[in-house]
């Protein structure tokens, strides 16, 4: 109990020894210390905060920018190399129009599914729903290339068949014309067997259907990126990020 005592005395002793202005400085120092410590640390999460938001509205509008270019590229080549030629047709008649597809034919949308939660839910619901059909009208065009090319292996055993006949039935005449003519109905009439107008249709059908979403689309994604590239530089100003 004494040797507290004396310890309190000590203490009471060496603060007393203390300038009363010194304790005060040293603890407004202490204090002013500790407050701007906060304060710089509080500002410095907060810019790491915005540069983050930053570089995910940069990542996302990036996503919109490959993502247009890939589904308009890919629209492109179909309609060029095969879809004006299938829209015009009749409805119901049967493709023998064959169109090569790659094993993988929307690399960027499936690397970059994880941005679509940071873009506008309109514009995101309007991408999923595109490709959505854009992989049906590649799943139908895939049957109808394998139906042509049965028509077309029923039709040439069919000439290779009869071929000693056609060549008796023209003569010196026009023999190529006259196989031409046979194969191309044979390959009609398997067409017919095996009910090929039905997945032709189904390809105009769905390829109409991206047209249309195609359409409404990409002003979509425009006023999306015009939206994010307000976002950036606003945040950027404000915050000073470079």
């Amino acid at each position: 109990m004494s040797m507290n005592k004396e310890w309190i005395e000590s203490f009471v002793c060496l603060f007393g020894m203390v300038p009363l202005k010194e304790l005060f400085v040293g603890a407004l120092g202490a204090l002013v210390g500790g407050y701007f410590t906060l304060r710089g640390a509080r500002e410095s999460h907060r810019l790491e905060f915005e540069r983050g938001r930053v570089l995910q509205l940069e990542n996302a509008k990036r996503a919109l920018v490959l993502i247009r270019i890939e589904i308009t590229a890919a629209w492109d080549v179909f309609y060029s190399e095969y879809g004006q030629e299938i829209l015009a047709e009749e409805k119901g008649t049967p493709n023998f129009s064959i169109l090569p597809l790659s094993g993988s034919n929307f690399v960027v949308y499936e690397s970059l599914l994880g941005e679509l939660s940071t873009i506008d839910p309109g514009v995101a619901e309007k991408i999923v729903r595109i490709y959505s059909r854009a992989r049906g009208l590649v799943e139908n065009v895939r049957l109808n290339n394998y139906e042509a090319e049965q028509c077309f292996k029923v039709a040439s055993e069919y000439v290779q068949a009869i071929d000693k006949d056609l060549l008796s039935m023209a003569g010196d005449r026009a023999e190529e014309s006259v196989r031409a003519e046979h194969y191309s109905m044979k390959a009609l009439e398997h067409a017919e067997i095996i009910n090929m107008g039905i997945t032709s249709q189904a390809v105009r059908d769905l390829a109409g259907e991206v047209k249309t979403a195609l359409g409404l689309l990409e002003p979509a994604i425009e006023k999306a990126i015009e939206q994010l590239d307000e976002q950036i530089s606003l945040m950027r100003a404000r915050s000073k990020i470079d």
